[in-house]
């Protein structure tokens, strides 16, 4: 999906929205019990506990010759504390309905973290064009680490219709567009060699 671009190209802008195929909330204090379907996911750190989300998505059907100009990672939050801190990875895959603490996937290759505040309207916007790049599943994971316990919660894909967290992508194509000028080039080009075939056979 990355192509050359060309000089006389018109480009057309889509986005396109996924929800998640697959999410899910981990306790560290629960090790071996699966909440894949539960209608909130939580995030939770203590001295006692820690609760990590994980969120699957299928990207499909943006064309091959597409180019990515945006990827966002949107989340919609059911409760926030006043400040927490959200670190994102891009993990392995998973099964909702069967992964837990002991056998979840590491959260190893980390994306980046966000400060999140209570005073922010509307959802949290990540960027994450530089892991989603084509067509397929996407698995990501989320944590918080602090020296004091806070949780927060979002809304997974079994809760309110249209809450659940969301990948969008704006993309475009490339329509190859000659320009006026050349046109009139051509056109000119071709009046002169018909011009030049009449003396010819005078």
């Amino acid at each position: 999906m990355h192509a050359p671009i060309s000089s006389y190209a018109k480009r057309n802008y889509l986005t396109e929205k996924f929800p998640p195929v697959g999410d899910t909330y981990i306790s560290s204090s629960e090790p071996l019990i699966n909440y894949g379907n539960q209608e909130k996911n939580y995030l939770w750190t203590s001295q006692s506990k820690e609760y990590r989300i994980l969120l699957a998505f299928k990207v499909k059907n943006i064309p091959d010759e597409a180019i990515l100009s945006d990827v966002l990672l949107t989340i919609n939050w059911f409760y926030l504390p006043s400040r927490i801190v959200v670190n994102l990875y891009l993990i392995s895959s998973f099964n909702e309905s069967e992964v837990f603490w002991k056998n979840s996937p590491p959260f190893s290759s980390k994306i980046g973290s966000f400060n999140v505040t209570e005073e922010e309207s509307g959802p949290s916007k990540w960027n994450i064009t530089s892991v989603v790049n084509n067509n397929g599943y996407y698995y990501f994971g989320l944590s918080t680490s602090t020296s004091t316990t806070v949780h927060a919660s979002i809304w997974a894909k079994e809760g309110t219709f249209g809450f659940s967290p969301k990948i969008e992508i704006t993309y475009y194509t490339e329509d190859t567009d000659i320009p006026g000028f050349f046109l009139f080039i051509t056109l000119l080009a071709i009046i002169t060699l018909i011009g030049l075939r009449k003396k010819l056979k005078k």
